[in-house]
């Protein structure tokens, strides 16, 4: 016959069920910036919130130390924090890769659209040359008739 878990042990479960939740939750409202705790609402605002350990930690009310180190009391909730942590940073860095490509494709586009300009004003000097150029011949080839007619 089984015995009963002592009561002590049930609600030490029941509390680790409920700090495992509020974790969750946090890491939750910090990944979508939409914290609840004042500090980390202002970094949010000015779009410096990162989701880490001692944010998700002080989201969730509870210690850093539950989350923050190796050897933890959550350590499933600490790999869920840190793989979130890391797919952030590497958002991040796209980001800015992406942001700096866009800096590089706009002045990129700007050189062409100067060198286009460039090339269709050289075009038009171009084409205007050639039709003074045959306006000269033009003339030049009635001046020939008329001197010829002279003499």
């Amino acid at each position: 016959m089984r015995k009963a878990p002592a009561k002590g042990s049930v609600e030490r479960s029941e509390r680790h069920a409920a700090i495992s939740k509020r974790i969750l939750d946090a890491l939750e409202r910090v990944k979508s910036n939409k914290p609840t705790v004042a500090k980390l609402l202002e970094r949010a605002r000015k779009d410096k919130l990162k989701v880490n350990p001692s944010t998700v930690s002080l989201e969730a009310g509870v210690s850093r130390t539950n989350i923050g180190k190796i050897d933890c009391n959550f350590p499933d909730e600490r790999k869920k924090v840190l793989a979130e942590s890391n797919r952030s940073k590497r958002a991040d860095r796209l980001a800015k890769k992406s942001k700096e490509q866009a800096e590089t494709l706009v002045q990129a586009l700007a050189m062409v659209r100067e060198r286009d300009t460039i090339i269709a004003s050289l075009l038009n000097k171009i084409e205007g040359l050639e039709k003074s150029s045959s306006r000269q011949k033009s003339r030049d080839r009635w001046r020939k008739k008329d001197k010829r007619k002279k003499n």
